[in-house]
């Protein structure tokens, strides 16, 4: 009789058992990382996602707040209102947003590499630069790469550097 209710091994294997205790924390603590990271997007963004009103709306209102008990309290109110959403579309976009700023850093130290390389190398950078970017002022460019130059030597403040990488990077929006 006793053998009817023993539970064997393999049985007790196929018993799906909830996550552990210690799942269920990871799983909170990355549900609040990304309610934090998600008060970067904006109000448009956020609404896009599909996040029920009263979390956006306690969203909005942790953004005023300052780091302090209270707005840890509030973050972990929105991980508690957010918890039973789709979370995907929020990581999406902050997806979108970290790579946008990585091209942006990117595109950036390109522009400061061209100006570097102008100011230092003269005439042959510059030859350079007008095969990548015809549409540029070759006299414009070479006026601000001598002010530059003569700058850099008497070492005053790079007033004409500045000068060219905002018309490089005015140049390179078009």
């Amino acid at each position: 009789m006793n053998d009817e209710y023993e539970i064997d091994d393999d049985f007790a294997d196929e018993v799906e058992q909830g996550p552990s205790k210690s799942q269920r924390k990871r799983e909170l603590q990355k549900l609040l990382q990304l309610t934090e990271k998600a008060l970067s997007l904006s109000d448009e963004k956020l609404a896009k996602t599909g996040i029920n009103e009263k979390a956006l709306e306690t969203l909005r209102e942790a953004r005023k707040m300052r780091a302090s008990g209270a707005r840890n309290r509030q973050l972990k109110y929105i991980s508690k209102l957010i918890r039973n959403e789709d979370v995907s579309v929020i990581e999406q976009y902050l997806e979108e947003a970290e790579q946008s700023h990585i091209k942006e850093k990117h595109f950036f130290h390109q522009l400061e590499k061209w100006r570097d390389r102008l100011v230092d190398e003269g005439d042959h950078a510059l030859a350079e630069f007008l095969e990548e970017y015809p549409a540029a002022d070759r006299q414009q460019l070479r006026t601000l790469m001598r002010a530059a130059q003569k700058e850099k030597k008497q070492e005053k403040p790079p007033a004409a550097s500045r000068k060219i990488f905002k018309y490089l990077r005015e140049l390179a929006e078009q």
